[in-house]
């Protein structure tokens, strides 16, 4: 689970570790346009045959996984040219303002026209399943592993690119000093418009992989945003590889805390296995009248699991950031 999270992570707040490094723009509206690739591909798989009355057409998972995030580019394309190019020189607040209240519109669509209980997705019938690695005991299933690899994939190229290649030098250039790279016949203003586009299809690619994994549902992307944002600061605003390492680290910390604290060390006096634990996820534990004392001790274990996510959170903060990095995360989460 920590590695799907930090995949997650990782390919969100790269998005907008490029949009803000090379635009400037705090981009609130990550997480709807995250949102908004979640429900394409819903949408393409399940509702489009019906509106079209065409029943054999219909999106599926492999071709959404190209045709979403081109869209989602599309619609970014359109946002830069109409809207954000205005702001470039101004505070940076007006971009998050117009960002934010974007968010807001998109998020208030998807609840008006799909309410709030969430939609499935199935995988695909090639990634559905288990891979068992008997070597070190634990079953891994096929699509949470696809997602994993993609992910850095997806990642790690982009980083090349942005990092190693012509065109990211170009798209640097382009931020430090845009009039001497036109006065090369550079198109700046184009680059940095694909630029963008480029981040919100990062998102979009990003919802159309976890549809399969969490419920669709138009608050999924309000969910993850202030985590990302924290990722993007901690790594660096702008930094590329800072953002899809930090993103990779939380969630790593975060699996970790909820794998090695979600069971209590105290043992079970309601379940007849000798070697049972209180754990929330056992219906003994939680079943029958008497079982008050249960329950106190696994809400009294998960306050306890809570303290030790801030202490291992702080810990990697004091290791990995200055002060000044956690003054700003600390204003940001505020």
């Amino acid at each position: 689970m920590g590695l799907i999270n930090g995949s997650f992570y990782a390919i969100l707040s790269l998005g907008l570790a490029i949009i803000f490094g090379l635009l400037n723009i705090i981009n609130f509206a990550h997480g709807a346009q995250y949102t908004m690739g979640a429900f394409i591909a819903w949408i393409g798989l399940t509702q489009l045959s019906q509106w079209l009355g065409f029943p054999e057409l219909s999106i599926n998972y492999w071709f959404a996984l190209i045709v979403v995030p081109l869209v989602l580019a599309g619609f970014g394309l359109v946002l830069e040219r109409t809207m954000l190019r205005r702001l470039y020189h101004l505070d940076h607040l007006y971009g998050l303002l117009l960002t934010f209240g974007l968010a807001l519109i998109i998020e208030g669509m998807f609840r008006h026209w799909f309410g709030i209980s969430g939609e499935s997705y199935p995988a695909p019938e090639l990634l559905q399943g288990a891979i068992p690695l008997e070597s070190i005991g634990i079953i891994v299933p096929k699509y949470r592993l696809w997602v994993v690899v993609i992910s850095l994939a997806v990642c790690f190229s982009t980083w090349y690119v942005i990092e190693r290649t012509k065109l990211g030098a170009y798209l640097r250039a382009g931020t430090e000093n845009p009039k001497l790279l036109q006065a090369f016949g550079i198109n700046v203003p184009l680059m940095i418009s694909l630029a963008y586009a480029y981040g919100v299809g990062l998102a979009g690619f990003a919802g159309v992989l976890a549809a399969p994994i969490f419920q669709v549902n138009p608050l999924m992307g309000s969910n993850l945003i202030i985590v990302v944002f924290a990722v993007v600061v901690i790594g660096g605003m702008g930094s590329i590889m800072g953002a899809i390492l930090t993103g990779l680290g939380l969630g790593l910390i975060e699996g970790l805390t909820k794998g090695l604290l979600s069971r209590s060390f105290w043992r079970c006096d309601l379940c007849d296995h000798g070697n049972c634990f209180v754990d929330s996820s056992c219906r003994t534990c939680l079943g029958g009248k008497n079982n008050h004392e249960s329950k106190n001790k696994i809400a009294l274990w998960n306050t306890h699991s809570d303290w030790f996510t801030a202490a291992f959170s702080g810990l990697y903060l004091s290791c990995f950031c200055n002060e000044g990095t956690v003054l700003r995360l600390v204003c940001l989460r505020i």
